[in-house]
């Protein structure tokens, strides 16, 4: 948790800390990248977003080479994603601070991406802050919003609660060189750990701290080539959607189902709590596993065969031969 003033006293700290998340990001830099989980038997509270709606921001600071170091991350990630860019900026109003924004973007891209975005088949478009906000709130996603670091924090938290709550949504941060760090955007959530350490039992949305462990382990697994480390995290992703879809969740996505599926008092999801769903993520995978493992079997003794077939053809191939000779 981030300290303040009563936190120094509850917890007699020397001193009111700095946010560590924020020490991190100032010596790292780099874009953050946040994208919700969907997940298709959890209502969004705007039903025609359909797909993700990327917000991209500066990580720290935002001088003149961190926006443009800001720009380029952000035009490769939606050239990775195919994705259309917007910008969003009050450069009508912050005629100095907004502008560089957007005059470095369009720099930026003439110089880099234009022909790229144009081969590709999407597209680059600044827009004014208000207007962006008004075309997230009818357009169906499917694209990546930049942003300004105070916006990004909160665009995000009112996207990831539209797309049914702050525990649906990844966030990961990329620099230039190629550093990654993921975390989640709920933070602590600090009502539930006085909640633990009052010994009560809590039903907290676990998904997002999972993901932040998946996106780094196949962040190391690419960089390692370990493909077994990147199918596992894959794994780990799916199962704990699966999890949600089969009707196991915690208090916040529970409610979220029950209400606006107005599910009859008989019908409504209990509620889970924090360990119980884990617990339950952790049976979905073993059993996951256990197939994959027994589907690799049956690959492997498929191909042993096939390759006996084959030598025993050739040895077969080889006698007749011998025999016309003769």
């Amino acid at each position: 948790m981030v300290p303040d003033k009563d936190r120094v006293e509850e917890f007699y700290l020397d001193d009111m800390y700095d946010n560590p998340n924020m020490t991190i990001r100032k010596t790292l830099g780099g874009t953050q990248f946040r994208e919700p989980i969907l997940i298709e038997n959890v209502p969004k509270i705007i039903p025609f977003w359909k797909k993700p709606v990327i917000i991209a921001s500066p990580s720290f600071g935002e001088k003149k080479q961190s926006i443009r170091e800001f720009a380029t991350l952000t035009f490769s990630e939606a050239l990775n994603r195919s994705y259309n860019l917007y910008l969003s900026t009050q450069n009508s109003i912050l005629k100095q601070f907004d502008a560089d924004f957007k005059e470095i973007f369009d720099e930026v891209y003439i110089a880099k991406y234009k022909s790229k975005f144009e081969k590709t088949g999407i597209t680059y478009e600044h827009k004014a802050i208000d207007d962006m906000v008004s075309f997230t709130l009818r357009s169906p996603g499917g694209y990546i919003w930049a942003c300004k670091s105070y916006d990004g924090e909160v665009q995000s938290k009112y996207l990831a609660q539209g797309f049914g709550s702050l525990g649906l949504m990844t966030s990961v941060i990329e620099t230039v060189g190629g550093c990654t760090l993921c975390e989640t955007v709920h933070g602590t959530v600090s009502k539930h750990f006085k909640q633990y350490q009052s010994l009560k039992e809590t039903s907290t949305n676990s998904i997002a701290s999972i993901f932040a462990w998946t996106k780094g382990l196949y962040a190391r697994a690419k960089i390692d080539q370990n493909e077994d480390l990147m199918d596992f995290a894959d794994t780990l992703e799916k199962v704990t959607i699966e999890t949600v879809m089969s009707q196991y969740m915690t208090n916040d996505l529970a409610t979220l189902v029950n209400d606006q599926h107005h599910i009859e008092l008989d019908d409504r999801i209990e509620p889970m709590s924090t360990q119980d769903f884990i617990n339950q993520i952790e049976i979905h995978l073993k059993d996951q596993l256990k197939k994959q493992k027994n589907l690799i079997g049956q690959k492997a003794k498929s191909a042993s065969n096939t390759i006996d077939s084959m030598f025993s053809r050739k040895k077969l191939g080889n006698e007749s031969i011998k025999v016309e000779i003769s």
